[in-house]
């Protein structure tokens, strides 16, 4: 019934939309009395292209776009992205696409949906929580993407590209302040270092605020933000065929940020309650016996050639990454010394690509490639229960070696029909050991490989120049491995068999784009986070169910006036289980199995929508006074797979807002913004064990607003 209800709308949206195309393209206007949408390319299919002209569903995102609507982080993306969620426990990215995404990410698994920065692969979930700084776009591309990205794309990628150096001089600063002492400054410096060969850009990011969570007890506040980031690119232009681009770039992060968890004073806590520990009601109040500390270090650095031999083009990139996180949580945030937890962990990975790709504007498009990974990761879970003077210490290690060949070529049939087929092979291996304590008992010592073919098969049809219609089918498959805690038990792999259909249009003139897409997912020996047996409070990953994913999505971009531009999108849902028993620890019998078959998806949540107004006024050749809304709506979502009342987040609105002066030439402007304006408050991740402590509720971001200024030379 609600999806009856929930497909009601979309109809009724895509009537709106069909309305709308056709009353923009009715009657011809005067010339320039129209705007026209601005041109992006992407590299979804590893290539640049025009986004219309590719057959999958992507919401793509400019710099100044994600600028305009107060976007700063992947954390952000969901105000601009229909269907996609971001959560985070602690530092940690927890990203979902189209109800398909992991929470349980250690250095034994890994996400669901890739991180791509620059091409780079980002395998820790740290990696996941990425700032947005001198960003040229970002392309949320949804759906699994075995065949080109491979391993542990089953819920899709979120790609991030840098501006990259340019021949010209050029110079940016930007600065906001805002409430909780918010002042996050962004600059950059773009040189030519020698005319038309080498260019150099150096960029940074400076990011402070103030915590949303107050601390009574300790006068002080928790969830601040202290973060600094940087990078540094050369581009050589070694001949007319060779390209280098060499990167560098660094973020630190110190404070709390993430750290804000509240134990839900309305569910069951019975540790607490037997110890007496003060628990307030309100949730931006907590009880600590010590500050959370979040110690971030990202460093990771790249080498990108490309050789352009006229026949095809031949890309390498070789890139290291190494992350260092150390934490001090404060668990059950009261005033009791009940539990805490100082886990760390670092990774160090290098990745080699190698990739051909076909340059003929002919019939026939190609590319083809190989890839490699290799990771070493080390983690320790210290967590300690002081009542009971309980200290688990947990060391394990971690080793991954990952190889890939793949290849893609698309035809054309006709003049309007494209046939398209990809096929990708992927082999891993990975060695994992783990030990009690520092001397340590051995739990595990074990090593596994995995091999797996993700193949995608597509046509399209071109109706007009501006009209494509699609179907596909492609094969995802998410690593195996190995839990990190516990006596570290072995989980297999998954996979996903994805079928779509789509069309994606464009009025002539570049006045209006309008895409739609439905989508059947078949989800094999989905990985299930379970609590396990090892001890209180500690959680594992385990092949445990099937499931069945169907959704619809639609996105509009239109200029109705001149000056007056909008977007809107909406995603309908319905993820859930088709086979999946496991016990519940808050039933009656807890050693029961319970049927979840039926039971959505954690985080999915089967109404999202977004929309957003822009009016740009002319101020008689002074420059724009610019006004911008934007609007998120995100229905019910359940946290696990429960479904259980209080591990859930009812439906909630989000609203921002931005008034905005640009002198003409657009050399500077000056900003008044506002996030969350009706304060809603609402949980972006719940995790539960009422047997221990009772549910962690990790609340979004309150309201802000401030103001901004920006200098581009």
């Amino acid at each position: 019934m609600v999806m009856k209800l929930q497909s009601n709308r979309f109809a009724v949206c895509n009537s709106l939309a069909l309305l709308l195309v056709l009353f923009i393209s009715g009657p011809a206007k005067a010339e320039n009395e129209y705007y026209e949408l601005e041109d992006v390319t992407v590299t979804a299919e590893r290539r640049e292209e025009d986004p219309q002209e590719v057959p999958m569903s992507i919401t793509v995102h400019t710099g100044e776009e994600l600028n305009a609507s107060g976007v700063e982080s992947t954390l952000d993306l969901p105000l601009r992205t229909p269907g996609f969620l971001f959560s985070t426990n602690a530092v940690l990215g927890q990203p979902y696409i189209r109800g398909v995404g992991s929470d349980f990410v250690s250095i034994g698994s890994e996400s669901t949906v890739a991180i791509y920065k620059d091409g780079v692969y980002q395998s820790r979930a740290m990696g996941a929580l990425a700032d947005f700084f001198d960003v040229e776009r970002v392309e949320v591309v949804k759906g699994p993407q075995g065949t080109l990205y491979g391993r542990n794309a089953t819920g899709g990628t979120v790609n991030i590209i840098s501006r990259t150096p340019e021949p010209d001089l050029s110079m940016e600063a930007d600065l906001i302040y805002g409430n909780y002492n918010k002042l996050r400054i962004q600059g950059m410096v773009n040189a030519p270092l020698v005319d038309d060969r080498v260019f150099l850009r150096l960029s940074g990011l400076s990011s402070d605020r103030d915590g949303f969570i107050r601390v009574v007890n300790l006068g002080t506040r928790t969830d601040d933000e202290d973060l600094r980031a940087g990078r540094a690119q050369l581009r050589i232009l070694a001949s007319e065929e060779v390209e280098v681009l060499v990167s560098a770039d660094y973020m630190k992060e110190k404070g709390s940020r993430g750290l804000g968890a509240k134990v839900n004073s309305n569910l069951p806590a019975p540790q607490i309650d037997l110890f007496g520990g003060i628990n307030p009601g309100d949730p931006r109040e907590v009880y600590n016996t010590f500050k959370d500390r979040n110690d971030l270090y990202e460093i990771g650095d790249s080498l990108k050639i490309t050789w352009d031999s006229g026949l095809f083009s031949l890309m390498s990139l070789t890139a290291y990454h190494e992350t260092d996180l150390n934490l001090l949580i404060d668990i059950d945030h009261t005033d009791v010394d009940y539990s805490s937890s100082a886990p760390n962990e670092n990774s160090k990975a290098v990745t080699q690509e190698f990739q051909f790709t076909s340059n003929d504007k002919g019939p026939l498009e190609w590319l083809a490639g190989v890839y490699y990974l290799h990771e070493k990761s080390a983690q320790e879970l210290d967590f300690s229960l002081t009542p009971y003077a309980v200290r688990l210490n947990t060391f394990a290690r971690n080793r991954t070696n990952a190889y890939a060949v793949y290849g893609q070529a698309s035809y054309f049939l006709t003049d309007k029909w494209r046939a398209t087929a990809g096929l990708r092979y992927g082999y891993e291996d990975k060695h994992h050991v783990i030990h009690n304590g520092a001397a340590g008992t051995l739990y595990k010592d074990a090593s596994k490989g995995w091999g797996a073919w993700m193949p995608k098969f597509g046509l399209d049809f071109f109706a007009t120049e501006d009209i494509l219609a699609y179907v596909s089918a492609t094969r995802g498959f998410k690593s195996g491995g190995f839990n990190s805690a516990g006596s570290g038990e072995q989980f297999n792999p998954e996979f996903i068999w994805s079928y779509e259909a789509g069309l994606k249009s464009s009025v002539p003139g570049g006045r209006l784009q309008w895409n739609a897409s439905a989508f059947y997912y078949d989800y094999k020996d989905l990985q299930v986070q379970s609590f396990s047996n090892d001890a209180p409070g500690l959680f594992l990953l385990e092949n445990a169910a099937q499931a069945e994913v169907k959704g619809l999505e639609t996105d509009l971009r239109a200029f109705l006036l001149p000056d007056l531009d909008m977007e809107i999108g909406v995603a309908l849902l319905d993820a859930r289980f088709t086979e999946y028993a496991t016990p519940d620890p808050d039933a009656l019998d807890p050693t029961a199995n319970q049927d979840l078959s039926g039971n959505l998806l954690p985080k999915a949540p089967e109404l999202t929508s977004n929309v957003m107004l822009r009016y740009a006024y002319p101020l008689m050749g002074h420059g724009d006074l610019i006004m911008q809304g934007d609007w998120r709506y995100q229905s019910e979502v359940f946290f696990n797979q429960f479904n259980a009342h209080g591990v859930n987040q009812k439906g909630f609105h989000i609203l921002n807002a931005r008034l905005e002066f640009e002198a003409a030439g657009g050399d500077w402007r000056l900003a008044l913004w506002g996030k969350n304006l009706t304060s809603a408050l609402y949980r972006q991740n719940v995790i539960r064990n009422t047997q221990f402590i009772g549910s962690l509720d990790f609340w979004g971001a309150q309201r802000t607003f401030g103001f901004q200024a920006a200098y581009l030379y």
